[in-house]
Order: C-alpha cells, then structure tokens, then sequence
C-alpha cells in the first residue's frame, strides 16, 4: 500500500457523493453500467445508498419533500461556496 511509512509512497483518490434526492435504482444502474464497461468488478449497492431526503422528515419542519430536498440543495450549495472562498477557489458561474 502507499503511504507516508510505505516503501512505496504515494497519494489515494478518493471521492464521495452527498446525495440529496435521487432514484438509486436508476443511480446504481448507470453507476454499475459505467464500472462494467471500464472492466471492473466494482459493484455500487443499492440498498446501502442514502440521500439526504431519506434522512430527514420534512413533515416536521413542515416542509414537502420537494422543498426539504430544495432547501437542503441550497444549504449545500452555499456551504461549499463559503469552503472554496475561504481557500481563495473561485466558484462563481
């Protein structure tokens, strides 16, 4: 393995996905479809797939899950903006 104390030093890519509403049925399918044609064994699991909207009850905030899903978009949205500013990263469109 590569790391810092390894013979072999190196760097690990690594990547996450926050969802916030998605139909993972269709979402694992691409997934796995993309991982068969680049021939690899890997296969995204369904049912350990959570988004933010499955998470929440927006019935209690008083929101629709259209809104909640919204609402929480943007939170995501302005707190990434906030993270990138603060290390000099422009994300303006």
């Amino acid at each position: 393995l590569a790391g810092f104390a390894s013979a072999h030093p190196g760097y690990v890519l690594a990547h996450a996905c926050i969802t916030v509403d998605v139909d993972f049925a269709q979402a694992t399918h691409w997934m796995n479809r993309f991982y068969e044609l680049a021939d690899d064994p890997y296969r995204v699991d369904e049912a350990v797939s959570v988004s933010l909207r499955t998470l929440t009850d927006p019935v209690w905030a008083g929101l629709s899950r259209e809104a909640a899903a919204a609402q929480a978009a943007r939170q995501l949205e302005i707190f990434l903006a906030e993270y990138y500013k603060k290390h000099g990263i422009d994300v303006s469109r």
